[in-house]
């Protein structure tokens, strides 16, 4: 009897602690986990597409799966004491590359530059056809093949390109035959 007593005490004080802490304004951790960073989307897949620190900040873009025109996903601006801004030039969408230009000073990442003074400046409202350009500025010649792109690589004379899907955008059950491993050298 006893221990059952004690037993239910300690749950209501565990369960009274918990409540205490949800009611708990402002920032948390619990176990190193940051529940004020989540984030979300109201689609039916939140991916973080980027984390890159940057100009004294960590930037976070997520993205939504087969939205090339533009999402309610957002760049997220996160500093040193775990501030989160949601930055106002977020467009969304699937781009989620990166890259450090340190030729220019800026950070690429989706469809945004980010100079040295983590000034955002949003690139374009399309990102679809735009956005494998932008990874690779320097390349002329086609456009790289497929949809959905996953990864681009340059190194030692080539530039390595792959993808998820098929070229017209339409859903593909995940055993149908699709996507693209592709490297091309300047010419062909």
């Amino acid at each position: 009897m006893l221990i059952n007593t004690l037993v239910r005490t300690a749950v209501l004080l565990m369960a009274a602690g918990v409540l205490a802490v949800a009611q708990t304004p402002g920032r948390r951790e619990i176990s190193a986990v940051y529940p004020h960073l989540a984030m979300f989307n109201a689609g039916n897949e939140c991916g973080t597409g980027a984390v890159v620190p940057w100009a004294d900040r960590l930037w976070v873009l997520t993205y939504a799966p087969h939205q090339p025109h533009g999402s309610d996903d957002k760049l997220y601006e996160i500093d040193a004491a775990l501030n989160q801004v949601v930055r106002p030039e977020s467009v969304g969408g699937t781009p989620a590359n990166r890259m450090i230009h340190r030729e220019s000073g800026q950070l690429f990442i989706g469809p945004y530059a980010i100079d040295r003074a983590g000034a955002v400046r949003q690139l374009f409202e399309d990102a679809n056809a735009a956005q494998r350009r932008k990874a690779a500025p320097d390349i002329s010649g086609p456009l790289l093949p497929g949809y959905h792109g996953k990864g681009l690589y340059s190194g030692q004379g080539r530039l390595v390109y792959s993808n998820n899907g098929e070229y017209g955008g339409e859903a593909m059950p995940p055993d149908a035959p699709s996507g693209c491993l592709a490297e091309w050298d300047g010419h062909s």
